[in-house]
């Protein structure tokens, strides 16, 4: 049977009632509209023997995914408030009706964020951000505001993975790899000369290397 909890309000988001679904020992699955409070998802993750939040169900604007997970700002962002609450092996995960996936994880005591499916208009702002604010892996999978896929991701402040192509055909092109030029966060924003690989001298080659989603 399930139980039928009311919380207050977060980030400035009105908040319908909440409902913990069934779940397995050790998981706690939240269906929720809006967003729980942040204080409320913390008493959930204090909890004896709970490994694992999930909270599905969010009904949300693109305003409200913005201001609440992809927002440079600590004041806002759940996904950086949330972190300091997971002990290490405890990880939540926020779902909405769309697809769109945010999870924080405390792996050992360092903390990961993984972002799925979510416009993100500014990737290397966001990584830079979660970075500066104890997140020690960053895995955004996605796509930009002009509908391009984008996958970039972040250890420790050193950029591991960028890629993006310019449509969804498996025609666009493989992005620039951070690895081979051995970038860090500090110059994401500025303008660098892409490092694509070279095509192939032989006859009949291409230069076509499809986004990988995996």
């Amino acid at each position: 049977m399930k139980t039928l909890l009311v919380f207050a309000g977060v980030v400035g988001l009105s908040l319908a009632p909440m409902a913990l679904g069934a779940q397995e020992a050790g998981e706690v699955r939240i269906n929720a509209p809006t967003l729980p409070a942040v204080a409320d998802l913390g008493a959930q993750l204090a909890a004896p023997g709970v490994r694992e939040v999930e909270v599905r169900g969010l009904n949300l604007t693109p305003q409200q995914v913005n201001q609440a997970f992809l927002s440079p700002d600590r004041s806002t962002n759940v996904l950086v408030q949330i972190s300091s609450q997971l002990r290490p092996g405890q990880e939540i995960e926020f779902r909405t009706t769309d697809g769109q996936r945010f999870r924080v994880e405390n792996e050992g005591g360092q903390l990961r964020v993984r972002i799925r499916d979510a416009v993100v208009q500014d990737q290397a702002g966001l990584a830079r951000f979660l970075s500066a604010n104890g997140v020690g892996r960053v895995e955004i999978r996605g796509v930009d505001a002009a509908g391009n896929r984008v996958r970039l991701e972040v250890r420790d402040g050193v950029v591991k993975r960028d890629e993006g192509r310019e449509d969804r055909s498996g025609r666009g092109r493989e992005g620039t790899s951070a690895i081979d030029r051995g970038r860090d966060l500090s110059i994401l924003g500025r303008s660098s000369e892409s490092s694509g690989r070279n095509a192939s001298s032989a006859p009949g080659a291409t230069d076509r290397c499809p986004y990988l989603d995996v």
